[in-house]
């Protein structure tokens, strides 16, 4: 049988550490850039995100005895990114290792405890409980948990908005966060907002999603590109370590953290990073709302439940259902606007349930 470190076509790790140590220095574990990549192909590419995807996959399952230091494989996206910008054509490329999925349910079970002050073996007993009766799913059983304590504290709410292909092959340019208490009379309390600069080749190509953020070359021109601007990933690194953090598909939030901050892996496997999905609040407590209809008000038998028709659950539907954005409004799709969106949603979603402490 195979060891569990064997991936990506490497044998064992110190083949894989030679190998991503051709690129840049041992010690410094940073890419520096320089290289000549006039020539690169979608192969080269694709072999350096499999190198990246062993060192990311070693470090978070703590596979084998030596675990490589995250600097690693942030390095390696890095030296990715500056590759994707030569190849003739980028979108061939198809979805990179890791893009599939959404945030695990048990790994929101830290954020919940802190909101609702309970202990995690608790709130994991209880979904475990749920999860195992007849007709129950994680969605139902994570809106019992929610359902079952109200909450009270600070959050902090992150949303990014970024260029295509994914975190090891975009960038990010634009972001917000926001602290706001879950409680009644409360109001954001910190807000920052920034743009991150891009290689000089999108002013030609054009800044991606443009049409969905409204976003343009003259908003990011001049400005430090986020991998370089070390000040702002201090502060958001605090922010995001201080309380618990929202955000609306985490997953994606947390992909892209994980190669572009500094410090961020690191935090969450010493657990300072507790992450909660807004969407997964909007889903768990509509699957686990009472249906106020009946067959009879459909001129059916009236012994019988309606099924809840399907919704969705993306920030924008979500507002509009609570009332947070009115007809006429949409969702910006810019990160301070959303973050700010997302946290009014979650407030009027835990009030409208009673949750509030």
């Amino acid at each position: 049988m195979a060891k569990p470190y064997v991936f990506a076509g490497y044998g064992n790790y110190k083949l894989a550490l030679d190998a991503a140590y051709a690129h840049f220095d041992k010690d410094e574990q940073a890419y520096a850039g320089g290289e000549d990549f006039s020539s690169v192909t979608v192969d080269d590419v694709l072999a350096n995100e499999r190198l990246l995807t062993f060192f990311k996959t070693r470090y978070f399952g703590k596979q084998g005895k030596s675990v490589p230091s995250p600097s690693l494989f942030r390095a390696l996206a890095d030296r990715n990114r500056a590759m994707v910008e030569w190849l003739p054509a980028p979108v061939r490329l198809g979805l990179p290792d890791g893009q599939r999925g959404g945030l695990a349910v048990e790994s929101q079970f830290p954020a919940v405890a802190v909101l609702q002050d309970r202990p995690l073996d608790e709130i994991e007993h209880q979904f475990a409980e749920a999860l195992a009766r007849p007709g129950m799913n994680k969605t139902k059983a994570f809106g019992e948990v929610l359902r079952s304590c109200p909450v009270r504290g600070i959050v902090t709410g992150v949303d990014l908005e970024t260029t295509w292909g994914g975190p090891a092959r975009g960038y990010i340019i634009n972001a917000g966060w926001e602290q706001m208490e879950m409680a009644y009379g409360a109001s954001a309390q910190i807000a920052h907002s920034w743009y991150a600069g891009l290689p000089q080749w999108y002013a030609i190509t054009g800044i991606p999603f443009a049409q969905v953020h409204h976003i343009g070359w003259p908003d990011l021109e001049g400005q430090p590109p986020f991998r370089e601007n070390k000040q702002v990933q201090e502060e958001l690194l605090t922010a995001l370590t201080a309380h618990p953090y929202m955000a609306h598909n985490a997953a994606f939030e947390d992909s892209w953290l994980t190669l572009h901050l500094d410090g961020y892996a690191e935090a969450k496997v010493a657990g300072k990073i507790k992450i909660i999905d807004s969407m997964y609040i909007a889903s768990a407590l509509y699957a686990t709302s009472e249906v106020e209809e009946t067959k009879e008000s459909q001129g059916g038998d009236p012994s019988k439940k309606v099924r809840k028709p399907r919704v969705s659950h993306s920030l924008d539907a979500w507002a509009h259902r609570l009332g947070v954005l009115t007809d006429d409004e949409s969702e910006k799709h810019l990160g301070l606007d959303d973050t700010d969106l997302m946290l009014r949603c979650a407030f009027a979603e835990f009030a409208r349930n009673n949750l509030l402490k």
